[in-house]
């Protein structure tokens, strides 16, 4: 998991150059991969019933020979994380709250990793020799997806002024518990509320919220407060961090004692070991801080244009959700179950936060 998006060093290999969209080729015909639905690699269902957009980077099963294996990163997809978010836009679809978009990747972690910059996320791109861009399978897929995410996304903030992006994904280290990603780092949380809010240490996923807002916003209430998306989720059952309950993800002394062992807690290569999970955090990749906090994409990891930082993208609020497997993926009971909390906590936060309803927009 990405923790901070830093610029490349000079003197790159050549496979890890900064990746553009090939402008010689057209954006979901390359390599016959695309149909009249879109791209083969990229499950994009738009939608405009409510300014959601959910995506999901590692869920995908689909891992074609012609495609090079990944050869650093974390390999592993996280389980079920495909079926969750079917079970989030079902329920959504069912409900007052009505459809989000929804962009998923159908490759293999293995092959692609949807939540990096390109120059990360695969293996073996080739550039174009017209623009030395990278091209290639794998290249075209990431681009795709992305493009679909910042479709969605900008249709959202035309429509509504605004758009809440939920990235989906599952961890393994937390039992029980949801993670909810700000881009906010573990210590962060220990500042006091007061502190949070009036000095944000860093960019967050929630600015554009609270820049927005229609409420009287504390920065620190939307992220930890009775009105937080954690706290609606725990009132819906299913536990989160931060939250009113678990206002820091990670205690002081886990941390502490987990940076004096110089344990690896980033899961970097895969889940973290076991003695250092306890104090693991994931504040929040790749995709929630391209599309939430632009401004902190490195100039060369794939930074949105200046002009869509400054219009579209400065009106996206972000959050990622890593969530837990007992009780959320373990089963279909429990991913319909999960849904349906999904839909009542989004439909309450839109409400609380942006006073958005479907009925208000309707009439």
């Amino acid at each position: 998991k990405h923790f901070w998006i830093k610029p490349l060093a000079d003197g790159m290999e050549p496979h890890m150059k900064r990746a553009r969209f090939c402008a010689c080729k057209p954006l979901v015909c390359t390599n016959s991969l695309c149909n009249v639905d879109g791209h083969a690699y990229v499950d994009y269902r738009p939608s405009l019933e409510c300014p959601v957009v959910l995506s999901v980077p590692h869920g995908g099963n689909l891992t074609p020979e012609s495609m090079p294996d990944r050869s650093s990163g974390c390999m592993e997809p996280d389980g079920e994380s495909w079926e969750l978010a079917e079970a989030v836009l079902r329920a959504c679809s069912e409900a007052a709250l009505g459809a989000p978009a929804m962009v998923g990747l159908k490759l293999h972690r293995s092959k692609l990793d949807g939540n990096k910059c390109l120059c990360a996320a695969c293996e073996n791109c080739e550039e174009c020799e017209d623009c030395e861009v990278m091209v290639g399978d794998a290249a075209d897929a990431w681009t795709v997806y992305h493009k679909r995410i910042e479709e969605a996304l900008q249709q959202c903030v035309a429509k509504f002024g605004f758009a809440l992006l939920l990235d989906l994904h599952g961890q393994s280290h937390r039992d029980g518990v949801t993670e909810l990603g700000y881009l906010l780092y573990s210590e962060d949380y220990f500042l006091s509320d007061a502190a949070l809010s009036s000095r944000p240490p860093r960019l967050t996923s929630l600015d554009a919220l609270v820049r927005q807002s229609r409420a009287s916003v504390d920065l620190a209430a939307v992220l930890r407060g009775p009105d937080s998306f954690g706290a609606l989720m725990e009132v819906r059952g299913f536990p989160c961090t931060p939250s009113p309950s678990r206002p820091q993800p990670v205690s002081q002394a886990a941390l502490r004692a987990a940076r004096s062992a110089h344990l690896d807690m980033s899961a970097a290569l895969g889940p973290p070991p076991e003695a250092a999970r306890a104090a693991t955090y994931f504040s929040g990749g790749f995709t929630t801080i391209r599309y939430a906090a632009p401004a902190r994409v490195g100039p060369k990891q794939d930074p949105l244009t200046k002009e869509a930082q400054e219009g579209w993208a400065s009106k996206v609020a972000g959050v990622q959700l890593e969530t837990a497997w007992a009780g959320v993926r373990d089963s279909d009971d429990s991913k319909r179950n999960f849904g349906v909390a999904m839909q009542g906590s989004v439909a309450a936060f839109l409400g609380r936060w942006y006073g958005w309803t479907r009925v208000a927009l309707e009439e």
